[in-house]
């Protein structure tokens, strides 16, 4: 294999997935920024060092897709926050091509972005649980406005029987937009004031919870029901998670700080 390749190289017969021990993707602004600043900073005709990616092979048979293009498939041990963002800034620009309607946008989204195996799409880079449906549904994402991105699981006109029967007027007056509440959705439009039983839905039969893209819907199909009780824990669940996901004097001293870009394997 060789060691010091293009980004072109990279997405050209490799498919790279993140598995769910490590991380998600955590990059803030400032990365961006200093990437953005570096890749503006380039003369024509010279080459950027973008940093080091850590893979595992995961599978010793080479993946063929509908155009019979042979891929080998990785796990990505380290290098993931900087090749996600490359990825992300090149969807786009795809997305700026296709809105000019460059003719080459098409051949573009397939070489660096997604391939097709028997008409379903398969990406070239998957990232772990916690992110990857964000990721997947990135440019569908951005077109939502915001207020249809956040889904109220008790609805904030709750005057279906379901809720009648479960929540008084001074639970919903509480906790209605209550952190444990809450959750990301590509479009609440559908769910309305539906009862929970019915938001949950079965897995196959149209909108709900259940057949979601997002995990975040889909974890809560684990709850029988809603009331305030199943609120109140995962509010508990919720801000534990936060606190052991983004805490960081939990996990490193200032001389245990750990670079994910520090080993190497592939030089992009």
């Amino acid at each position: 294999m060789e060691y010091l390749q293009t980004i072109q190289k990279i997405f050209q017969d490799q498919l790279f997935s993140v598995p769910d021990y490590q991380r998600g993707y955590a990059w803030e602004e400032r990365h961006w920024q200093d990437l953005w600043d570096d890749i503006e900073l380039l003369e024509k005709g010279q080459d950027h060092y973008t940093g080091t990616l850590v893979i595992h092979a995961v599978d010793t048979e080479r993946f063929s897709d509908d155009n019979g293009d042979e891929f080998t498939q990785y796990d990505i041990v380290d290098g993931q926050q900087r090749l996600t963002t490359l990825s992300i800034l090149i969807v786009e620009m795809i997305r700026q091509f296709e809105i000019l309607g460059a003719a080459n946008a098409i051949a573009l989204r397939s070489r660096y972005i997604a391939t097709t195996k028997n008409g379903l799409a398969m990406p070239k880079l998957k990232l772990n649980r916690d992110t990857n449906d964000f990721y997947l549904d990135w440019k569908s994402f951005q077109k939502k406005d915001k207020q249809d991105t956040i889904e109220h699981i008790l609805p904030q006109t709750p005057n279906n029987k379901y809720w009648c029967d479960r929540w008084t007027t001074k639970d919903i007056k509480e906790v209605t937009h209550d952190l444990g509440n809450l959750v990301v959705t590509l479009d609440n439009s559908s769910y309305g004031n539906k009862g929970f039983d019915d938001k949950k839905g079965k897995p196959g039969v149209g909108k709900c919870y259940a057949n979601s893209s997002l995990f975040s819907e889909k974890e809560l199909c684990q709850y029988d029901e809603w009331t305030r009780s199943e609120l109140e824990n995962r509010h508990e669940e919720i801000g534990s998670w936060m606190k052991s996901r983004w805490y960081a004097e939990d996990y490193y001293s200032d001389a245990q700080t750990v670079d994910d870009e520090d080993d190497a394997d592939i030089d992009i």
